[in-house]
């Protein structure tokens, strides 16, 4: 599975960006054409944005458990895997279309082209393969994902990890989502032995799970200790969702 995910997104962010170079490159088919080729980054970043406007949260009501794992975990949704490579795309084809050049076809180059300009577009390059190596990674791992251990709660982002004890959680949180554009995150009382790094946030769309079950989930670790030591059994995980279903109706409630 993670397999095929890497090479979908890795083909689909080489294919895209190949294809859009290759009809921008020495176009001589006329005005319009050129400013549809070169307007459609754009295009696709709005229609990127209003995408998460319109889909609706997950309703999965279930983890990701597995045998000696010790560990409830959340999948990522197909969202979280499309949608940063079609922005990552966009952006990159929204700066080729637009910056400007001093190269003139049939003309050596050598003494045209402006040293900031290539300064730039090198920086840029490397930002930009740095940024689909680590996100590329992310989709291998798994990633973004919620997991929920016997120790604690970690949030697994593409660019980021934070991890809290349950006991440096604050006791009510996390809320239920009132957006379906909200983010996931963790309020915590103490830093003894909470650890994060990079931008750890993860948008409740992003998650293959009921916003409200993963927060409900959360809160009832938080105040039932009891129950952490059986986290990542298959009798834990049917108790928690009888429990947690039947308590909020999550299972048939209107969501975000």
């Amino acid at each position: 599975m993670r397999i095929r995910r890497v090479v979908a997104v890795g083909a689909g962010v080489a294919a895209l960006t190949a294809a859009w170079f290759e009809a921008t490159y020495e176009s001589d088919d006329g005005l319009w054409a050129s400013m549809a080729v070169r307007l459609s980054p754009s295009a696709a970043l709005v229609v990127a944005g209003i995408v998460p406007l319109l889909r609706r949260s997950s309703v999965t009501v279930a983890f990701v458990t597995a045998a000696g794992n010790q560990v409830f975990r959340t999948r990522p949704a197909a969202i979280a895997i499309w949608w940063p490579a079609v922005v990552a795309v966009a952006l990159t084809a929204n700066f080729a279309a637009f910056a400007p050049t001093t190269w003139e076809p049939g003309t050596d180059p050598e003494w045209q082209v402006d040293v900031m300009q290539v300064v730039l577009t090198a920086f840029l390059g490397l930002m930009a393969a740095t940024v689909v190596v680590v996100y590329l990674r992310g989709v291998w791992l798994g990633r973004p994902a919620v997991e929920l251990t016997r120790d604690g709660v970690r949030v697994l982002a593409q660019f980021g990890y934070r991890y809290a004890p349950w006991d440096e959680v604050q006791p009510g949180t996390p809320l239920r989502p009132v957006k379906r554009t909200d983010n996931f995150s963790l309020s915590v009382t103490g830093s003894n032995l909470a650890r994060w790094w990079g931008i750890a946030i993860v948008p409740f769309l992003w998650l293959d799970i009921h916003p409200w079950f993963l927060t409900d989930a959360i809160r009832y670790y938080v105040a039932h200790p009891e129950h952490r030591a059986a986290i990542g059994t298959a009798e834990e995980h049917d108790r928690l969702r009888h429990l947690l279903s039947e308590a909020a109706s999550v299972g048939g409630a209107s969501h975000p």
